[in-house]
């Protein structure tokens, strides 16, 4: 029986890899219950797997993804979404005028 090795990362490294801040990377494992979980392998070290990092990030680009083509078919139904409802920013104004 073969076992598959994992890479296992260090908070810092893990963070560093979604491109975020060490405090926010400790935010999402607390809070956000799609993060994946620290693992706690002594007293002292705490590591996240690569490979559930990876996953993590495939399913934000995928759900984001997933939201821009939800947002083209608003605006094809008649419906003038604004870049509040595409983004998720407090612009406010409709597809329309944030393109021009």
């Amino acid at each position: 029986m073969e076992t598959k090795s994992r890479r296992a990362m260090r908070p810092t490294e893990a963070a560093k890899k979604i491109g975020v801040a060490l405090s926010t990377l400790w935010g999402k494992a607390k809070h956000d219950a799609e993060f994946p979980r620290p693992v706690k392998i002594s007293a002292n070290i705490t590591i996240f797997f690569e490979d559930e990092i990876d996953a993590y990030l495939e399913a934000c680009a995928v759900r984001s993804r997933e939201g821009t083509a939800l947002a083209s078919k608003v605006i094809r139904k008649g419906r003038a979404a604004t870049t509040t409802d595409v983004s998720g920013g407090g612009e406010g104004k409709t597809a329309e005028q944030a393109a021009a």
